[in-house]
């Protein structure tokens, strides 16, 4: 699979993890938001979107950072007004059925003896990575990593998918790794690069 196979496909990704997890952050309407990361490696190159609101294939975008733009990473409102620049059209993704679930599960609606929750539950209900890694015919390795985050996050949390060398992290001449889990103790370690060294250093998948 090239570069051109994994970016027909990135639009299937990134609706799979859109759907799971449709608002986030913040307590009034008006600040619920569906938050989206994503990462893009191909033969030593890098592009990365994080907090990227009302845009549908954020993995995309990723790819017009890699290939447009002399950055690595872009965030929140610079990241939708590169999207838009370059043709993505904007949308509201989320439902009223979606928004409703939302508050009936916020952490705040869950407090007891009026304190706050202290840790986030990640389960199958708020935590929607996806990872995709590729070899193509000449044999070189991508990947792509792309989630809508964890819900009920601080607003402007950042998670290990953009982060390279966190939720991905792609060396041609090594191997490919993808994480998923808690994205601030993946990001602790650098867990996809510690991995790739792990297998530079001779050690086995």
């Amino acid at each position: 699979m090239d570069l051109d196979q994994l970016a027909r496909d990135l639009g299937e990704l990134d609706f799979v993890p859109g759907t799971a997890s449709a608002v986030e952050n913040g307590r009034r309407l008006a600040r619920c938001r569906r938050i989206l990361e994503v990462k893009l490696c191909f033969e030593a190159r890098r592009g990365a979107v994080a907090g990227l609101e009302h845009i549908r294939h954020p993995a995309a975008v990723a790819r017009r950072v890699m290939e447009k733009t002399p950055h690595v990473l872009l965030i929140g409102e610079g990241a939708m007004w590169f999207a838009i620049q370059q043709g993505f059209p904007l949308e509201m993704p989320y439902t009223v059925e979606a928004i409703q679930g939302w508050y009936e599960k916020h952490p705040d609606n869950k407090k007891k003896d009026g304190k706050q929750p202290t840790s986030l539950t990640i389960d199958e209900q708020n935590h929607d990575t996806v990872t995709v890694l590729t070899r193509d015919t000449k044999g070189h390795l991508g990947g792509v990593c792309t989630t809508s985050g964890l819900a009920f996050k601080m607003p402007g949390r950042v998670g290990d998918s953009p982060i390279i060398g966190g939720g991905l992290y792609v060396d041609d001449e090594v191997g490919a790794a993808g994480a998923t889990g808690v994205g601030e103790e993946i990001i602790r370690i650098g867990g996809s690069a510690f991995l790739i060294e792990q297998l530079r250093a001779g050690k086995t998948p």
